[in-house]
Order: structure tokens, then C-alpha cells, then sequence
């Protein structure tokens, strides 16, 4: 079974232990009540089949269990959010006549999502999204445009920096999935994104950063295919442990970069899991 080895830092940081421990639960406690006031437990998740569906049969669905069940959170489990736009925008303005004839017994749903550049996306969608949508999940997974674009996320930091925005305006919170150590990524890069978030302290309360175990190098996929052409040297011992050529990345100073990531986020005020 391959898992991720935790490097020594006795010699790095003596407190570390304790402050994460503490700032950990203090985190837990404040989305453990986002999730009780919202009451995210009482949850029905909505399939991949979803997917393929007219947003009237999904509609039907989610208004069934809310009027069978009195269940009235639901999350995607699918690309519906980020797959066919007209029946997804469909769906949003029948969910939005729902709630204003039932705002004693509103729904409420959960799911994934992209960043579009603003040109590509509008007022009006945020409008609707704020009807019924209660949090969103996006993978940003780094801040740096250059790093960002080479996983293949192809938005701008104009288009991150839109719909945060406009999450925080109509108060929808948004899940932020970051990767720190991508295999190519420098130390200024790192920086770039400890400099974001403290100057983008105006969404702490808003997002919450999620982050990943790290950059895993796994076999039959484009990193692992493409290793040695790379520059990077995987391990037999865990798809963790693998090292850069290119830049020096080895699994203690991605595990480094991410503690100073955590460290920045608690500093200015963002919660994290």
C-alpha cells in the first residue's frame, strides 16, 4: 500500500505540532457550524446519471424527495454543473421559482464547478445561482497562472478573481481545491502564492481552501508516461516519494511548501481543510 511518509521537522519547527493541532480544530468548529446551519448532514447526493439528463427530469427528482422526504440539501455528484449549459441554466430558473413559492421549505444544493473567463459568464448566472446554490467546489489547484495552465486549468487570474467575487456578493461559499509542489513549479512560484493570499484577505470567511495530499506520480497518466523526458525520477516505494531533476522537488520540500501555505492561510484568516 503505497501512503505518504510525513518528513521530520523536529529541527524545523518545534510549536508546529501543537498550532496546527489547535488551528485545526478551531477551522473544524467553524465549518462544522456552516454545515449544522445549513443542514448539510441531511444531504441527498445526485448520481453520474444526472449528467444526461433534461433539467425538468432532474428537477422532478430533487422536488420528489423534498416533498416525500422533507430532504432538502443535494449534491452533484456528476459534471452537470459544468456540462450542458442551457439545461443547467433551465434547472437554475426552475429551482428559483420553486424557492419563492416555498421559502418556508427552500432547497438548497452542493456540486462542482469551473471558473469561465468573465466574458464567458454573467451576472445573470450568479442571479440564479444564489436561488438555490449553496456552495460550490473548484479546482483551482494553484494560484500561478503558468503552474495553473500547465495541469491544464485554463482560466485567468482575472476569471478566479470574477467569481470569487461574485461568490462573496451573492454569498455562496466556495471550495478551493489547491496542489501545492506540481512537478515543475518553482520556489517563486510557491511565493506567488503565499503573496495571493495575503493580499486577498477580502475572501477569508468567504472560501475555504482545500488541500490535497500532495503531487502524486501515478502510472498510465501523462506525468508518469512522460517521467524521464520530465526530469523526474519516481520511487518504487510510494507514488509520493518522487523528485525533480528540473527544480530539486523532493517530497520534504513540497511537504515544507505546504506547511507554509497552511501557516499563510491560518495567518490571514482562511479557513482550510
Amino acid at each position: 500500500e503505497n501512503s505518504f511518509t510525513e518528513p521530520e521537522w523536529e529541527n524545523e519547527s518545534s510549536s508546529y505540532d501543537n498550532d496546527v493541532e489547535e488551528n485545526e480544530l478551531n477551522n473544524r468548529k467553524e465549518i462544522e457550524q456552516f454545515i449544522n446551519e445549513n443542514n448539510i448532514n441531511n444531504t441527498t447526493s445526485i448520481g453520474e446519471e444526472s449528467s444526461g439528463q433534461r433539467a425538468e427530469n432532474i428537477f422532478e427528482e430533487i422536488v420528489h424527495h423534498a416533498q416525500t422526504y422533507k430532504i432538502y440539501n443535494f449534491k452533484f455528484q456528476d459534471s452537470l454543473v459544468n456540462g450542458n449549459q442551457k439545461e443547467f441554466f433551465r434547472l437554475l430558473e426552475l429551482l428559483a421559482d420553486y424557492n419563492q413559492q416555498n421559502t418556508h421549505a427552500q432547497v438548497k444544493w452542493h456540486g462542482m464547478y469551473i471558473f469561465r473567463e468573465p466574458t464567458s459568464s454573467s451576472d445573470r448566472e450568479w442571479e440564479l445561482l444564489s436561488k438555490s446554490c449553496a456552495s460550490l467546489e473548484v479546482g483551482v489547484e494553484n494560484f500561478h497562472q503558468r503552474v495553473r495552465y500547465d495541469m491544464g486549468k485554463k482560466f485567468s487570474d482575472e476569471a478566479i478573481l470574477y467569481h470569487l467575487r461574485q461568490a462573496a456578493r451573492y454569498n455562496i461559499l466556495v471550495w478551493v481545491l489547491i496542489i501545492t509542489g506540481y512537478h515543475d513549479e518553482t520556489e517563486e512560484e510557491h511565493n506567488y502564492n503565499l503573496q495571493w493570499i495575503k493580499k486577498h484577505t477580502e475572501f477569508a470567511g468567504k472560501i475555504i481552501f482545500r488541500m490535497g495530499t500532495g503531487l502524486a506520480i501515478l502510472p498510465n497518466t501523462y506525468l508518469g508516461n512522460h517521467a524521464e523526458e520530465l526530469g523526474i525520477k519516481t520511487s518504487e516505494d510510494s507514488y509520493w516519494q518522487w523528485t525533480s531533476e528540473l527544480n530539486g522537488s523532493t517530497q520534504k520540500s513540497r511537504a515544507k511548501w505546504c506547511i507554509e501555505l497552511l501557516e499563510t492561510m491560518r495567518e490571514n484568516g482562511f479557513n482550510f481543510l
